[in-house]
């Protein structure tokens, strides 16, 4: 196995599914925060595995309507929410990068009262586009990772095995691309 291939391979990525009870809101200063309340918070960090991306784009749909679009700040953070009720896709793109999108399905049967949730912590790691180079990328339109509530912990969480077998097809995909271009 091409030992080089191994760093993209561990920080595709990462994401701490699990929702903490308690409070979404987080202090920024003087800047104001949008109201979580009845949103999922999302907030993270894009790299490219090694450096912070700056100004990567993400954008969160509600179905196929686009909702917001936001850039990360220097540091490669992001702050987002998504609507309770709906089924959303959020895509991280940057120049020069292939893109990933993590499905976050907020359709549950949760009370109707006010709710506030902890914000689920995305670390994403984009891979350079000519790592793919000579590989069909065609699966890469997949969601990377799914977000669904969980009836038993009574929280968001991630779909670990889905997450596992898209980290698999990326790394078979730089493997494929590995070869080809030792052709």
């Amino acid at each position: 196995m091409n030992t080089a291939i191994i760093p993209y391979l561990l920080g595709l990525l990462l994401i701490g599914g699990v929702i903490l009870p308690g409070s979404a809101q987080e202090s920024a200063g003087s800047r104001s925060e949008p109201s979580f309340t009845n949103h999922l918070p999302l907030t993270g960090r894009v790299t490219d595995g090694e450096r912070k991306l700056e100004k990567c784009t993400i954008t969160v749909y509600r179905g196929n309507e686009l909702v917001e679009q936001v850039s990360t700040d220097r540091a490669g953070k992001f702050r987002v929410g998504v609507e309770l009720g709906d089924l959303h896709t959020v895509e991280f793109t940057a120049e020069g990068y292939m893109h990933k999108r993590v499905v976050v399905d907020t359709r549950a049967d949760l009370p109707d009262e006010p709710l506030q949730f902890a914000p689920i912590m995305l670390d994403v790691s984009l891979i350079d586009r000519d790592r793919y180079e000579g590989a069909d990328t065609d699966i890469l339109d997949m969601p990377f990772a799914m977000v669904q509530f969980d009836e038993k912990s009574r929280s968001f969480v991630q779909d670990h095995d889905y997450s596992a077998n898209m980290m698999r097809t990326h790394g078979a995909l730089l493997l494929m691309a590995g070869r080809v271009g030792k052709n």
